[in-house]
């Protein structure tokens, strides 16, 4: 038998392209103080996600590669005003994906197109999107509002077809409110959050995402707290059944990372610690409840130090 050319492998894969996810991250709870004493906060934190194949639009667990990602997110958080905050964000994305057949190989696309293939198993850092939000801290009804928007625009023209990829590359405006208050006099807490974000289409397609918090805290002295939580998000887009039987060299296919919807459901615990009154640290893990058209996660789980001034 002759040696199967990478052109037939590619065909031969389109069987299989239920089994490919989009290149995204997850939300994990925020643990620092929502109301810092000082004017501003500054915070460096770790992100770790496993995954290890994939699920459907269905949520059934399919074949597919492994991906790594480590996340240092930089941030700052600035009390503009008594009841207005400035927060403003990037993170670093360090990457890889074991196992990839080279489908998201440029060279085999109909169009061609600039972007180097990084699903080649090495790690690969990029910087991801700058996040700008504002943040009105009121009251209403005895409960804490705080009604929020974020822009995110994409910090350079980074790589997005790759199981590595850093992120999807699009710009998105979210619009949203977290309300909570205290069990009484107790030292627990409970918050609940949804908001909705528009985000720049592809070939047409709505993109927009709706994302849903809930969260229970205990204080259990002035400087430890104890967290549970969950964290969704339900986005419009393509499942990867829509793929099946489309031409993998196709711009549908060279854009498929960004369009798939990538929807889950977190359950995670965390923690946090108040050194004194300037530095905290925090931390959280998670594992997913439900998920649909993304890479199937293991695991995730982060690390934050802050530095309040």
């Amino acid at each position: 038998m002759a040696p199967t050319t990478p052109c037939l492998r590619i065909v031969c894969l389109a069987a299989l392209l239920p089994t490919l996810a989009c290149a995204d991250g997850v939300d994990l709870l925020e643990l620092s103080p929502d109301e810092p004493a000082a004017r501003g906060r500054i915070s460096v934190g770790f992100q770790s996600i496993r995954t290890d194949g994939n699920v459907d639009g269905s949520g059934n667990a399919t074949p597919g590669v492994s991906t790594d990602t480590r996340n240092l997110l930089l941030s700052l958080d600035y009390r503009l005003a008594e009841r207005w905050s400035l927060q403003l964000s990037i993170p670093f994305v360090d990457k890889r994906s074991v196992g990839d057949p080279g489908v998201h190989n440029v060279a085999f696309l109909a169009q061609p197109r600039q972007s180097a293939f990084i699903d080649d198993g090495d790690w690969h850092g990029a910087w991801q999107d700058w996040q700008l939000g504002v943040t009105h801290h009121g009251h209403w009804r005895g409960l804490k509002l705080q009604p929020h928007a974020v822009l995110t625009w994409p910090s350079h023209d980074y790589v997005f077809f790759a199981s590595a990829a850093p992120g999807r590359r699009l710009r998105s405006l979210r619009l949203g409110a977290d309300i909570g208050r205290r069990f009484g006099r107790s030292n627990l807490h409970w918050s609940l959050g949804y908001g909705y974000e528009f985000v720049e289409e592809v070939l047409d397609y709505d993109l927009d995402r709706q994302h849903y918090r809930a969260s229970l805290r205990w204080d259990v002295s002035p400087s430890w707290s104890l967290s549970l939580f969950s964290n969704a998000r339900q986005s419009q887009g393509i499942k990867p059944s829509d793929l099946a039987g489309r031409v993998p060299w196709s711009e549908l296919w060279y854009q498929h990372d960004r369009l798939l919807r990538h929807n889950y459901v977190l359950a995670g615990i965390g923690a946090g610690w108040r050194i004194n009154d300037d530095w905290s640290v925090s931390g959280s893990s998670a594992w997913p409840v439900e998920a649909d058209s993304m890479h199937r996660i293991r695991h995730a789980w982060e690390l934050q130090l802050s530095r309040s001034f």
